[in-house]
């Protein structure tokens, strides 16, 4: 029997084969997506507008570099349901570190971007009727997404950050209070407010309108504490993974 005959008929062959097919594939697909837009919400935050050219599904995400060999960072594409700006798909960037930093800081003219566009965890909030969405921070971003492609779903909001409205700007805040009026939007840099109890919060809002599940975008470490939090007091809690 040949090599060749033997991996032909070897199960763990073709499963790697198959493997190796779908690392690939995204990287055959890489290109340069032009900025055509860039909009400071403040010192700290940016809007990227990516060229229209460079078509989002509502409620994916996209992976962008400056150096596809180095590193790459990850954000939800929110739509431009306005169309003001030629259907450009936007991704909200805060500073967490020395490459959003410059990306706030000195924006670059284009960026790669992979091929395949990642399903969103919200994507999954269409299948319910009443959920609560929860984010920190720049976790806003995805939620953003889902606002206006959720038709059939009525949703509350959560929203804890620092300075909301000096770092993300009226504009972000505005697009939250348009699809929940109610929304709670903590300022955790408040003097004098005490430090919000997050799962006492969710699951008050969440007992209150009878909701079916809840999503929580934030940093790793938050999510699995807060998640693990939530589903021992018996709420349907979802988060991203964070596997890639």
């Amino acid at each position: 029997m040949t090599l060749a005959h033997a991996l032909a008929k070897t199960p763990a062959f073709w499963l790697l084969v198959i493997v190796s097919i779908h690392v690939i594939y995204p990287w055959v697909l890489l290109r340069k997506v032009p900025v055509v837009k860039v909009e400071h919400l403040s010192d700290r935050a940016v809007l990227l507008y990516f060229s229209p050219k460079e078509s989002v599904t509502p409620l994916h995400g996209v992976s962008i570099s400056d150096a596809p060999l180095l590193e790459w960072h990850s954000f939800a594409a929110i739509p431009d349901t306005g169309g003001t700006d030629g259907g450009a798909a936007s991704c909200i960037v805060s500073k967490a570190g020395d490459w959003t930093a410059k990306a706030v800081d000195r924006p670059a003219d284009f960026y790669y971007m992979r091929g395949c566009h990642m399903t969103g965890t919200l994507y999954m909030a269409k299948v319910f009727k009443r959920v609560v969405v929860m984010a920190t921070g720049s976790g806003v971003g995805p939620c953003l997404a889902l606002f206006g492609h959720a038709p059939k779903t009525k949703i509350r909001v959560l929203w804890f950050a620092s300075s909301p409205h000096s770092t993300f700007g009226e504009k972000i805040v505005s697009r939250v209070l348009e699809q929940d009026h109610e929304a709670a939007i903590w300022d955790t840099r408040m003097e004098g407010q005490e430090r919000p109890d997050v799962v006492t919060m969710a699951h008050t809002l969440y007992k209150a309108m009878e909701a079916e599940a809840l999503f929580f975008i934030s940093n790793k470490k938050l999510t699995r504490k807060v998640v693990r939090e939530l589903k021992v007091l018996g709420i349907s809690a979802y988060a991203p993974v964070f596997d890639s």
